[in-house]
């Protein structure tokens, strides 16, 4: 005579078929179980794309800037190494001529090859970085970078105006990715990425926050930080994106603010 399955004794760990048994290859799940993972997959996704949209809520991308990713440029004109590592040309739309703070490609600043021509004219392929009045440009073939012999007429500097000591508060940002290379390029969400382009010399910058006229929208004014006599302001990187006090002389550079620093120190609301 033979047994049946049910004469077997029962392993501790077997599976009781209640029919709501589903395996994940299977085409169709079983009707019961339907019934209570279905809501709960739609209720995760609700959650799960609320969560989203309140923190890309609060984030802030800062005022839009443009990085010409790809379009590589041949640029010609006078090199400064000091107070910010600027690039003086012809104005390729209006004539006349027209400042570019300079910087290495990825996250560093320049390179001692371009900082050792300071005050000749230079060459070099580079793509262009800009937001409001400001221009940046990307070294981006460092290969390219030649001499082409001394200043022609019409290309210095513009005299610093000076506008007098100040007391600064804001938050401490990398100047390249602020200015359009990244999105955000400020604030907690990019302090990695900040603190890695300060610690490779990318000019550090204050970006001060104000309410427009009307009332109704947040701008952002950046300050070029610089040291007291103008070389390379030292500081530790790991205050990007941290609110910090800066004390020192206020400059208009062409339009563009620059603080000669004598002091920085980090907020304790930080």
């Amino acid at each position: 005579m033979s047994a049946t399955p049910d004469e077997f004794p029962r392993h501790p760990n077997a599976v009781v078929d209640r029919g709501a048994f589903y395996i994940g290859w299977q085409p169709r799940m079983p009707a019961a179980l339907a019934r209570v993972i279905r809501p709960l997959v739609i209720t995760l996704v609700v959650l799960l794309v609320g969560l989203s949209a309140g923190v890309a809520s609060t984030l802030r991308s800062g005022p839009p800037g443009v990085f010409e990713f790809g379009v590589v440029r041949d640029l010609d004109g006078v090199f400064y190494a000091t107070p910010l590592p600027t690039l003086r040309l012809r104005d390729p739309v209006g004539g006349g001529a027209v400042s570019y703070y300079v910087v290495g490609a990825g996250k560093r600043g320049i390179p001692d090859e371009l900082r050792a021509l300071a005050g000749q004219r230079v060459r070099f392929r580079g793509t262009l970085i800009h937001q409001g009045g400001a221009t940046m440009v990307e070294l981006t073939e460092p290969a390219s970078l030649t001499p082409s012999g001394p200043p022609p007429p019409g290309l210095e500097r513009p005299a610093p105006q000076t506008v007098g000591e100040r007391e600064l508060v804001g938050e401490l940002v990398d100047t390249k990715c602020f200015f359009g290379v990244m999105r955000p390029g400020l604030g907690k969400v990019h302090r990695g990425c900040a603190i890695r382009c300060l610690s490779g010399g990318v000019p550090p910058g204050l970006l001060l926050r104000h309410r427009s006229v009307d009332g109704e929208r947040e701008l952002g004014t950046v300050v070029m930080l610089v040291g007291e006599d103008g070389a390379p302001l030292e500081l530790d990187p790991r205050w990007a994106a941290l609110t910090i006090r800066a004390r020192g002389t206020l400059e208009s550079h062409g339009g563009i603010p620059v603080l000669r620093t004598r002091a920085l120190e980090l907020e304790p609301s930080s």
